[in-house]
């Protein structure tokens, strides 16, 4: 008995058609609609759906936390650049009052010396006293500094800043996801406002 699809010599096996249009009523319900070869194109599964729902969940996560670092690092180094600047700007009232007594005793005794032993005419002021007067000008333009420094400024020295540098630098893991987390925090600790002081 021959396929009942018009033109078609095969014989019928289903249906009164042949195999061939038999198929292609059972997929697309015409038996003259011929589909492309390939895979099928439909929703994705719901696997894939939920997997990539959790890699997305996963991801919001560890972003989260990061931003949850960072935050803990600002505040940490807020409070560090606070204390630092305290003390630094301390340190400083203290050199410069030290200096301010030390030229006053200078003077005293230039003054209290014998009359025979001053020169005639003005002399001008010895390396020692001309040393001393340059020293209390660079800690009053360092105490002026720290003064007029914007709020958020971090102080830190050179050796604590590669110090951290070394610590926040991808290349020491093998991590991607660690690496990235690196990479994006000294990033910003690269932005952050500092100011690099040699504290004693």
């Amino acid at each position: 008995m021959p396929c009942k699809v018009k033109g078609c010599a095969r014989n019928a096996v289903a249906g009164g058609m042949c195999a061939m249009h038999y198929m292609r009523v059972k997929r697309t319900g015409d038996p003259n609609v011929r589909l492309k070869p390939g895979p099928k194109t439909g929703p994705a599964p719901k696997t894939a759906d939920a997997l990539g729902d959790f890699l997305i969940k996963k991801q919001r996560q560890e972003i989260d936390a990061l931003c949850q670092e960072v935050a803990t690092l600002r505040a940490e180094n807020a409070a560090l650049a606070s204390d630092r600047r305290a003390a630094f700007a301390a340190a400083l009232a203290d050199a410069l009052a030290a200096e301010r007594e030390k030229n006053a005793t200078l003077q005293r005794e230039f003054a209290k010396a014998p009359a025979a032993a001053k020169p005639k005419q003005q002399a001008k002021p010895d390396e020692t006293e001309a040393k001393l007067r340059k020293e209390i000008r660079q800690l009053r333009q360092r105490l002026r500094n720290v003064a007029e420094s914007g709020k958020g400024t971090l102080f830190i020295s050179a050796a604590d800043r590669r110090k951290i540098r070394a610590a926040l630098h991808p290349d020491g893991t093998t991590d991607p996801v660690r690496r990235k987390r690196l990479t994006e925090a000294s990033q910003i600790f690269n932005n952050l406002p500092m100011s690099e002081v040699e504290l004693d």
